[in-house]
């Protein structure tokens, strides 16, 4: 997220965020350990910050350069997919499959096409 982030232009490696602990977003809660706030880009990666990702993650879908969530996170999808995600290893498993990176086709079955980057 931090690399995307960084080539999106949502993100500088001096960009700080604050967290209490979790990030929080429509009655659910992704936790994170306890470390000093805000952070940063470098001590984020330290300290595996979950929030600081979550709001990295929110901002790409939200970056006004794609002119919505569903166009933000098919860029972010396409991301994720030239790192690798969603491919099969290659490895000698064999019952290795490939992962799942979903796009906005994805949540707009299962959201009827109405959701944001909260959701």
């Amino acid at each position: 997220m931090g690399l995307i982030g960084l080539q999106e232009n949502v993100l500088r490696t001096n960009t700080p965020y604050s967290c209490s602990g979790a990030y929080h977003a429509r009655g659910l809660s992704v936790g994170c350990r306890h470390h000093r706030s805000p952070v940063d880009l470098i001590p984020s990666l330290a300290v595996s910050c979950n929030t600081y990702y979550c709001i990295v993650f929110r901002n790409v879908l939200d970056n006004p350069a794609h002119g919505s969530p569903k166009a933000g996170i098919e860029k972010w999808r396409e991301y994720l997919n030239n790192f690798g995600f969603g491919k099969r290893l290659g490895s000698d498993f064999f019952n290795e499959s490939r992962g799942f990176v979903p796009g906005s086709g994805y949540y707009d079955r299962i959201y009827d096409g109405r959701w944001s980057s909260l959701t």
